[in-house]
């Protein structure tokens, strides 16, 4: 699979050192190349300031290259890895050229450009000479805003002490209040052609070459004509050229440069005149069988009926159904609709409140419109697109709850999954949260199961088990898509964790629509329990050996019962505690303090231990304990130099004491505060050699 930016050279001016790392390796990451210097293999520049040396190189000499900011190659960088199609072959602007790589530089071109007058403030005074309305006010106020312009400003001048931003004031006129404070300000006071040749190039061009004090004898055509150098390339690159030969084996301007050098120029143009006068032969009768056919809307002829959706979302699914030649309408019980229609409800609906269904085709949730217009054609329903949600309670095996999990909470991870699918198993995962089935983000040790798209394991035959059971055609469509490789990658590391180091069970989105479909059999029935195995073929992948009991979890729902979805529970929670006065506070106190017993014990008061109030908040004093033993005066029994060599003996044994209590109990003795009576000291027997007072002074400065 070739990756977006595959042979496309990129080039940084003025980023920070971090960010220029950044934007490299997500560049190297979606098959590009990085270049610090600005060299004629540069496709792209990523722009950080436009006041840079290459910046105003390439827009005055290489109209080839695309001027795009950080902003641009990270959205391209996300949207690419959740799998969608950044070059856009399938849009109607690009899907004519044919090359991904120069399809990929018109959608940065197109769609990625930075505008020329970003953070610019522009005050735009008088206009006498507006070239037959191209430079009308009106008109250079579209253009400065088509330009991400800061601010624009026609009508008044705003003088300010300082300007923080690049500021030019745009007129004709050399006279006037507003041209006379710009002045004032020391602001450059630029022709309005300035602001059509920005337009025209898409890209910042150097105002001094537009000051009007330069330009006001000139005529229009010579006012800033020197201020750019390839005019003829910015003609050819907006009105590109019909040719016979393929663009996959086309040579590009850049390519013709790079080959031949100096002699590069002459030969491109004499190649481009050629074509030029071949164009007209081009004009023959098309075909009838490749004429162009008038597409046919998504949803046209179908008409859908819209059943308890919120204000906002029921307005916007409105408009995508109408907008793809799709009829809406409200949802009324007292008209009967046509057999073609459908009635849409919201994916978070209990089955249990679906109203009568039976005069529609098909009972639909906003799922299907959002799976047609990711693929691009009408579906037939599957379980994706159906009513699907009901309640219950789901209990873990309980051979995840002997290894320290909750016996009633099932922890789950995804993978595999991109585009629409990613979408729809996360809404319906976050639905199942408040029934037990939790999802998390990475997968762990503390993982308990596995949830993989079919439709990505491309070494599963179609005689399989998996591809022959109720939920198979899930994943028919999302087969036939090719997978986006960081998608394939992260889900093979995750299937080598789940063999090597954390066996659990892995398994289909089958074994979701299972559980909706067990719970709603179950009520049906009125049966309290039912029972669905991890380790079943029409969905498990790979499960860790054992028996078919060790994998079995549990739905738990009371008969009849109906329990609220999550929807419900946070709407009704602010409504269900009635507020309580004061007085029914009071009364219920006094009815409780009457229920209670008269005989009962109450604690003595003499057994309490009253004190003054000053000292309450301290703790009681300790009593002093006599000694159990005399106590016997300290007698000397050996010199200080004997007590030092002691002391150095037992320092030096504690090297190879073991068990490190001993010593601890040695260094406690010697510290400048010690507790307890001086016979419960420890003693050692081990003679020691006699320490001179001079030999202890030496090794106390050793140490």
């Amino acid at each position: 699979m070739q990756k977006p930016f595959q042979g496309i050279t990129f080039c940084p001016t003025a980023l920070p050192e971090e960010m220029s790392r950044s934007v490299s390796r997500k560049i190297i990451k979606l098959g590009g190349a990085f270049s610090k210097d600005l060299t004629k293999l540069v496709n792209v520049l990523v722009v950080g300031s436009t006041n840079t040396n290459k910046y105003r190189f390439a827009a005055q000499h290489r109209a080839d290259i695309v001027l795009t900011d950080v902003e641009a190659i990270d959205s391209l960088y996300d949207l690419w890895l959740t799998g969608e199609d950044v070059t856009m072959k399938d849009h109607s602007n690009f899907a004519q050229i044919v090359s991904p790589r120069d399809r990929m530089v018109s959608v940065l071109r197109e769609r990625f450009q930075v505008g020329a007058l970003k953070d610019f403030v522009v005050f735009i005074g008088r206009v006498d000479d507006d070239h037959a309305g191209e430079a009308s006010i009106e008109k250079l106020e579209q253009m400065c805003v088509s330009q991400n312009v800061h601010s624009c400003n026609s009508r008044h001048f705003v003088k300010e002490s300082y300007w923080n931003r690049p500021t030019v004031f745009v007129t004709d006129c050399a006279r006037g209040a507003r041209v006379d404070a710009a002045r004032q300000q020391g602001l450059p006071i630029v022709h309005p052609k300035w602001i059509l040749d920005c337009h025209r190039r898409q890209a910042l061009l150097d105002f001094s070459y537009y000051l009007l004090e330069d330009a006001t004898d000139r005529p229009w055509d010579a006012v800033g004509k020197t201020s750019c150098s390839c005019w003829e390339d910015v003609l050819r690159r907006d009105e590109p050229v019909e040719s016979d030969v393929p663009q996959e084996t086309r040579p590009n301007h850049q390519t013709v440069l790079n080959k031949f050098g100096s002699d590069g120029d002459r030969l491109w143009k004499s190649v481009i005149h050629k074509e030029k006068k071949k164009t007209p032969s081009l004009a023959v009768e098309v075909p009838e069988s490749k004429a162009v056919t008038e597409t046919v809307p998504l949803f046209s002829g179908i008409q859908c009926h819209l059943h308890a959706f919120p204000q906002r979302h029921h307005e916007i699914l409105r408009k995508i159904i109408e907008g793809n030649g799709g009829d809406c309408f409200n949802y009324d019980p007292t008209k009967i609709p046509s057999n073609a229609a459908y009635l849409v409800v919201p994916s978070n609906m209990l089955i249990e409140d679906l109203p009568i269904s039976d005069p529609f085709k098909a009972v639909v949730t906003e799922f299907y419109f959002e799976r047609c217009l990711h693929y691009k054609k009408l579906l037939e329903t599957d379980p994706w697109s159906v009513p699907f949600l009901t309640n219950f309670k789901l209990q873990a095996p309980r051979d995840l709850a002997e290894h320290g999990h909750a016996k009633d909470s099932l922890k789950v991870a995804i993978t595999g999954f991109q585009g629409v699918e990613l979408l729809h198993i996360t809404k319906i995962l976050g639905y199942l949260t408040p029934m037990g089935l939790h999802l998390t983000e990475t997968l762990n040790k503390d993982t308990d199961v596995l949830i993989i798209n079919l439709g990505a394991l491309t070494s599963i035959p179609d005689s399989h088990a998996l591809w022959n059971n109720n939920y198979a055609y899930m994943f028919s469509e999302n087969k036939k898509i090719e997978q986006n490789q960081v998608f394939r990658n992260s889900m093979k590391r995750k299937i080598e964790f789940i063999k090597q180091k954390h066996s659990i069970p892995v398994v289909t989105p089958g074994f979701i629509m299972e559980l909706f479909a067990r719970s709603a059999k179950n009520k049906g029935t009125n049966k309290t329990r039912a029972k669905i195995f991890l380790n079943d073929i029409n969905w498990c992948v790979l499960c860790p050996r054992g028996s078919k009991e060790q994998f079995c979890c549990e739905l738990i729902l009371e008969p009849g019962s109906k329990q609220p979805s999550a929807a419900e529970v946070e709407n009704s929670l602010p409504t269900k505690i009635p507020p309580i006065s004061l007085k029914e506070k009071r009364q219920e106190l006094l009815e409780k303090l009457s229920r209670t017993p008269v005989n009962r014990k109450r604690p003595n008061p003499v057994n309490e231990t009253r004190l003054p109030p000053q000292h309450r908040s301290l703790p009681p004093k300790v009593p002093k304990l006599a000694p159990v033993e005399k106590m016997m005066a300290v007698q000397r029994s050996s010199s200080w130099g004997k007590m030092m060599s002691e002391h150095v003996r037992q320092t030096d044994n504690t090297e190879g004491n073991e068990t490190g209590s001993e010593t601890d109990h040695e260094d406690s003795i010697h510290t400048q505060v010690t507790y307890g009576a001086i016979s419960e000291r420890k003693e050692t027997k081990v003679p020691s050699r006699r320490l001179t007072r001079q030999h202890a002074k030496q090794i106390d400065t050793e140490i």
